[in-house]
C-alpha cells in the first residue's frame, strides 16, 4: 500500500469534493492529532481547528 495519496484525490479535495476531503482528512488524521498536542497532550480544540 502506498503512503501517498493519489494526485486525483488531492485535486478533487481542492475542488471541494466531500468524499475526497474525507479521504485526505483520514489519511492525515494521525499527523493532525500529533500536531494538535500541547504540552504532550492532545488538545481537541486545536485538533478541530486544524481540520
Amino acid at each position: 500500500m502506498s503512503k501517498l495519496l493519489p494526485y486525483e484525490t488531492i485535486v478533487k479535495a481542492h475542488e471541494g469534493d466531500p468524499d475526497a476531503i474525507d479521504t485526505v482528512l483520514s489519511h492525515y488524521a494521525g499527523y493532525i492529532r500529533y500536531c494538535s498536542k500541547v504540552h504532550g497532550k492532545v488538545n481537541a480544540e486545536v485538533e478541530e481547528y486544524v481540520k
